[in-house]
């Protein structure tokens, strides 16, 4: 009776429990400002924060996207991040816990404004590995470009676009702008390029919303719950506005409505 009481008096006061708790080991996909190598940033938060308020652990291993959903297919971990709807994998669906905006990056020397994919008609193209896979349009559009190429390794990109030799980068703003300042902590005399080079970013595509899977039902049903507690609070909002701030120089008021 004692118990069932404190389980009632716990539900009422709207904090979230777990009958079972549980050690998860979650396949997450290495893109910096959200998800480092070391299991933090804006998505790792998230997803931390979420099960951790159904009383769970978590621990991240980081691989390069794409990857992480392959590893995850063949049986390593527990559950596997940043899914896009309908990809197939096995698992139980979580609602949509995270959106990335991509759009495309441009030198602002270069003048150009990016309104849609028909502006960069022409231009040498680059863009993040899976990206046909992601947004809508994009492989439709390749075709009028004057190169189109993907890189696993997205600080590619900024270093491409730095150098001259690319004239536009597809990327999420907030991934894209985390590894420029990677490129802006190293010696300048290190790089053939000037990392300092003010860049704008368009919001081209609609955000991109992901979804987790996890491998036992009940522990998905826990994420969306939680979630759901968490972010009817606001707290998944002071994420996000967090992340965007440190990188507002870049996104303006361009990523996600933040």
């Amino acid at each position: 009776m004692f118990r069932a009481s404190v389980a009632t008096l716990l539900v009422s006061l709207g904090i979230a429990f777990a009958a079972n708790a549980a050690d998860i080991e979650v396949r997450g996909a290495y893109l910096p400002a959200n998800m480092t190598r070391t299991g933090e940033g804006r998505e790792a938060r998230i997803i931390r924060e979420v099960l951790e308020a159904c009383g769970h652990r978590v621990t991240f291993v980081v691989e390069p996207f794409t990857r992480h959903w392959k590893t995850y297919e063949f049986g390593q971990g527990d559950a596997v991040s940043t899914v896009p709807a309908g990809l197939g994998l096995p698992g139980a669906e979580t609602v949509d816990y995270i959106a990335f905006q991509n759009g495309v990056s441009v030198l602002k020397s270069s003048g150009r404004v990016v309104s849609s994919l028909d502006d960069l008609a022409g231009l040498d193209v680059i863009a993040f590995s899976g990206a046909t896979v992601i947004l809508p349009g994009l492989k439709d559009a390749i075709g009028t470009f004057g190169s189109y190429r993907e890189v696993s390794n997205q600080i590619v990109q900024s270093r491409l676009l730095f150098a001259g030799r690319a004239d536009a980068v597809i990327a999420d703003g907030m991934i894209f702008a985390a590894y420029n300042e990677q490129l802006r902590r190293l010696d300048p005399a290190s790089i053939p390029f000037d990392a300092h080079q003010d860049v704008a970013f368009f919001r081209v595509f609609a955000p991109s919303p992901f979804r987790m899977l996890f491998r036992d039902s009940a522990i998905a049903g826990d994420f969306d719950r939680c979630f759901r507690k968490l972010d009817g609070e606001g707290a998944i909002d002071r994420i996000n506005v967090a992340f965007v701030e440190r990188y507002r120089d870049l996104l303006g008021g361009e990523y996600l409505g933040y």
